[in-house]
Parts: C-alpha cells; structure tokens; sequence
C-alpha cells in the first residue's frame, strides 16, 4: 500500500458528509491496480474535480523532476455532477482554470 493511499483513506474518514476536500496525489492513481477500490469509492461518493500537472521548470515544487505527473484533486459532496478534468502546465495556466470548460465524463 503506497503512503498516497493512506493519506486519501484517511483525508476521507475525516471528511464530513458536506465537506469538501482537496490533495494533490501522484497521477498513477489515475490508472494503477492498486487504486482501483480506493478511486471507485471516490468516484461513486464524490464530485470530483482534477487537474493533472506536471512540475514544468520547476513551478509547483522545488526539486522534483519535471517528468513527475500530479494530480490536483478536489472532492465534494455527492450531487451527481460529471467528472471534470483539466490539465497544467505552469502556474499561469493553473490560475486559469476554467472547470466549465474542462473535459467532462461521467461514471457508471
């Protein structure tokens, strides 16, 4: 079990029911095995919005390799909207985020 996973088990125990969460996690739990239990109760119980970055020359954390992929997420309570998905790639573009017209899908 990797740290990020523990760090999100226990964030959503803390969680109120109406409370809104937001961390930033490796984007492997995007599309690893080992996070499918853990990103199917997120995306089933949750609103969910992400932004994937990469830390391009260095703008979000000193000392990371830029081939490093995160992924911002923010939960919210549950009213049955779609996912949303943006990507960043400098703090310019991070500041610019526009959720309405980000990349939409829904779940099962």
């Amino acid at each position: 079990l990797e740290l990020a996973q523990l760090m999100l088990e226990r964030a959503l125990k803390a969680t109120r029911v109406d409370g809104r969460l937001a961390l930033v996690l490796p984007r492997q739990c995007l599309v690893l095995a080992g996070w499918k239990k853990l990103r199917e109760r997120v995306l089933t119980n949750y609103d969910v919005e992400l932004v994937q970055a990469r830390n391009v020359a260095g703008w979000m954390f000193e000392n990371v390799h830029a081939s490093y992929a995160v992924v911002l997420m923010m939960l919210g309570e549950r009213n049955g909207q779609p996912v949303r998905v943006s990507v960043a790639v400098s703090a310019s573009a991070f500041e610019h985020l526009d959720f309405e017209s980000a990349a939409q899908f829904t779940t099962a």
